[in-house]
């Protein structure tokens, strides 16, 4: 489950709040608050923990250790987004809504392998997004 070009560049899109991903994504319905401020430190945090759980469970899936990719998958990515939380708190700074939501698409995605149905529901219903 390598990340090819097209993914990448896909995510690249869904994290930079300015850029608006073409429609299909699931993105269209969403508001984004504070999309022309600065990135704060807990973003870049934030982004920086996301893409390493999502290269970290790519690659724990192509050692076949599906136990780490639960770990790093959902487990990672919900950690991230709580020290995300309480970084931004502490700082006294907003949080924002689109990286949230990066994160449980990235997580949707990450998690598709082994949960298909379960998955499919949940990108369904919250994200408006249907899976072929």
């Amino acid at each position: 489950m390598k990340l090819c070009e097209t993914q990448a560049e896909k995510y690249r899109e869904l994290w930079n709040p300015k850029v608006r991903p073409a429609s299909g994504a699931g993105l269209d319905s969403h508001s984004h608050s504070h999309s022309h401020a600065p990135q704060t430190i807990p973003d870049e945090i934030f982004l920086n923990q996301m893409i390493n759980c999502y290269h970290q469970t790519n690659r724990s899936y192509d050692e076949l250790k599906f136990k780490e990719v639960i770990k790093l998958g959902f487990h990672g990515m919900n950690r991230a987004r709580e020290e995300y939380g309480h970084n931004t708190r502490r700082m006294c700074v907003e949080t924002r809504d689109h990286l949230y939501y990066v994160c449980f698409y990235l997580q949707c995605h990450l998690l598709y392998p082994i949960m298909p149905h379960t998955i499919a529901h949940v990108l369904n219903v919250h994200f408006n997004h249907q899976l072929n």
